[in-house]
Order: C-alpha cells, then sequence, then structure tokens
C-alpha cells in the first residue's frame, strides 16, 4: 500500500472559466511547474491570437508538441484543439515559452474534454458531449446517454473514431501497445482499445466502481495513474456551485498483471484539502522521493511526497 505526504499547494497549472455554459474565456492560460524547486510560473504564449477565447481544460504532449482542448462558451458553434510547440530553454533556471501552431475545430467537436496526442499533429480525442445547451448536457452527464464519441485527427481532417460511447473524459494512449484508454465517467469503466489512426477496436475494460477522469500514462512502466470521483452526484453539484461546497478527490494507480488489473489507491481526501481532483502525474528526480502532483480544474495543484508503507 501506498500513501502520501501532503507538502505544498500550488496554483492553478491551467485557468479557465469557472461554468462553460456562462464562461467569459477571458482567463485562459498555462503554467510550466519547475521540478527542483516545486516552482510554478505562467507560460509565456507566443503569437496566439485567441486568449480571449482560450478555456484550456485537457493536455497532452508529443515530444515538443502541446495539445490542448479548448472547450468554448455554448454561444462559439464548436469546441478547438491548440496545438503549441514548446521552444527549448537556454537554461535550466528559464521556462519554456510555448508558440502557437494552429488551431483544430470541426462541427463534431460539440463537447471536448480529454486528449491523447500520438504525433505531432494526430490526436485522439473525447467528444463528452453531443449537445451544446446545458439542460441537454446535464441529461447526458447524469442519465449516462451513449451519446459521446472518441475523435481522430490525421493531419488534416477531424474522423470519428468511435460513437455511442457514456461521457468519455480521459485518454491515454500506449504508443509501445497502440492502445487507446478511455475513461467513462458514466460507465465507471477504463475501456483499451487498439488503436489503428480511426479504427479502434475493443479489446478490454477495467472496472472501477467511481467515475474517471483524466488518464495519465507512465511511458516506463506502462502504470496509469487516474483520476476519479467516488460521488458523482456530490461532484455534479460541486460543478454547479464550486464556490459552496467541496467534494471528495481519489487517486488510483491501475497496473497490468498477467490476467488481472490491479488497482492500487494512492490518494484520498474528503475536499477539504483539494476537490474533485481531475488529474495526477507522478515526477521522479534524482536521490529525492517520487512527486505525486493532483490538479484540479478550479482551484491549484497538490504537489505531494510518494512514499511506500
Amino acid at each position: 500500500m501506498s500513501q502520501v505526504n501532503v507538502h505544498t499547494f500550488m496554483e492553478l497549472k491551467m485557468e479557465r472559466g469557472t461554468d462553460l455554459n456562462n464562461a467569459t474565456n477571458s482567463s485562459g492560460a498555462i503554467y510550466a511547474w519547475k521540478l527542483e524547486g516545486r516552482e510554478i510560473v505562467k507560460a509565456e504564449l507566443i503569437g496566439f491570437k485567441s486568449s480571449a477565447l482560450f478555456n484550456p481544460y485537457g493536455i497532452s504532449t508529443f515530444m515538443n508538441i502541446l495539445m490542448v482542448t479548448n472547450p468554448l462558451n455554448v454561444n462559439n458553434s464548436f469546441d478547438r484543439v491548440d496545438i503549441f510547440h514548446i521552444l527549448p530553454s537556454k537554461t535550466r533556471a528559464t521556462f519554456p515559452k510555448i508558440k502557437f501552431i494552429k488551431s483544430v475545430s470541426s462541427d463534431v467537436m460539440t463537447g471536448i474534454r480529454g486528449i491523447a496526442a500520438v504525433g505531432k499533429e494526430q490526436f485522439y480525442v473525447a467528444n463528452t458531449f453531443k449537445f451544446r445547451g446545458k439542460l441537454a448536457r446535464d441529461a447526458e452527464w447524469l442519465l449516462g446517454m451513449n451519446t459521446g464519441a472518441i475523435l481522430y485527427f490525421n493531419g488534416k481532417k477531424v474522423e470519428i473514431a468511435l460513437k455511442g460511447i457514456s461521457t468519455p473524459t480521459g485518454l491515454a494512449y500506449d504508443r509501445h501497445k497502440r492502445q487507446l484508454f478511455v475513461g467513462s465517467y458514466s460507465a465507471q469503466k477504463i475501456y483499451v482499445y487498439r488503436a489503428n489512426f480511426a479504427n479502434l477496436t475493443k479489446v478490454n475494460e477495467i472496472n472501477l466502481q467511481v467515475s474517471p477522469y483524466f488518464i495519465s500514462l507512465d511511458p516506463i512502466t506502462a502504470n496509469l495513474l487516474v483520476a476519479v470521483q467516488p460521488l458523482k452526484f456530490r461532484n455534479f453539484i460541486y460543478e454547479t456551485r464550486p464556490w459552496n461546497y467541496f467534494t471528495p478527490s481519489l487517486i488510483l494507480q491501475i497496473k497490468k498483471l498477467k490476467s488481472k488489473w490491479s488497482i492500487t489507491q494512492l490518494y484520498a481526501n474528503d475536499g477539504a484539502t483539494i476537490s474533485a481532483a481531475t488529474t495526477a502525474i507522478t515526477i521522479f528526480l534524482p536521490e529525492k522521493p517520487p512527486q505525486l502532483l493532483i490538479g484540479n480544474l478550479r482551484t491549484g495543484i497538490l504537489s505531494c511526497d510518494l512514499t511506500s508503507v
């Protein structure tokens, strides 16, 4: 079993509007995390002319390419993915700058959330919601309607790789096995697909009995780190009134054994420290305990030292 010792509480890695249905889309930003000093600094976006319509939600990287899902105000027709180039830093003391490359949008991007970069221009993205209106989205979320989809961008056009999935949220791509992991919030499962560009074939599923949000994949161990919501209806209330309520946070580590999946709880909190965690990653530094970074959409990043007992 593992546990974490809280070290410090940091500010948001990504800023965004507090309500996607009424968002101003004017406060979006991306932050960089300095590993050695646990320092966070707002990254400079070069050549990005759409900062007034920047509401970052999910992120994924491929080498020095950063991809960001941008769910826009419902008054906009469709959502989009913004693609950036992470410029190299001259020294370790300076933070990298991020140069805008292009945006990708499509009429099938009606409610995107998680993203998995598979190339410098190619990606999978979870289209969590089919509808743009708040009431229709609430129905999709609460009733677990099979109206979600997984989209694939091949560098030129967006295709529907998979449809009929209930509220897909987080994605993770295993480049070695060419597998795509898809979290379904309503089904409380992670589906595993063999990924051949826009063709996805289901090969397995992981039953969680809690609702998964974003997924991160350790490229060395192939372990999954998943932020989940143990009380999805309380989380729904929290999303409507985030400053009046709190809701639990739970982080799971998933390992693939020969014939089954091993699931370990790494972090749990009633929400008083960090509410509704949506993402988590582990960071390994020489001669130091591994760091566990936990983030949510509204209040900040929790930095922990990961220890085993």
